[in-house]
């Protein structure tokens, strides 16, 4: 488990799993530890971080042999593409 990233509520903490040098899924898990569940499943995803509100979660994902930030909302859904390309990208959250 990489990068922990706790929601801003405190209810759910995302991080991502590691397969030897590449980041893989990002999951999300209670605090408790239950209710473990991936809201990836292609691999290549990792650097979870909570919009400030906590209704979506962005994170880096490998398409098409780029390195973009991609966003799905708090329950893992609605998943869009935020940038096109880059390296090592992270979202910023500023007012």
């Amino acid at each position: 488990k990489r990068f922990p990233a706790w929601s801003p509520d405190g209810s759910l903490i995302a991080y991502n799993t590691l397969t030897g040098d590449w980041p893989d899924d990002i999951w999300l898990i209670e605090p408790s530890g239950a209710g473990a569940r991936a809201i990836t499943g292609s691999g290549n995803n990792g650097r979870p971080t909570w919009s400030p509100d906590g209704q979506f979660l962005v994170f880096n994902s490998y398409i098409n042999r780029q390195w973009v930030l991609y966003q799905v909302d708090r329950d893992g859904r609605q998943g869009k593409q935020l940038t096109t390309s880059g390296h090592d990208q992270r979202a910023s959250w500023s007012n």
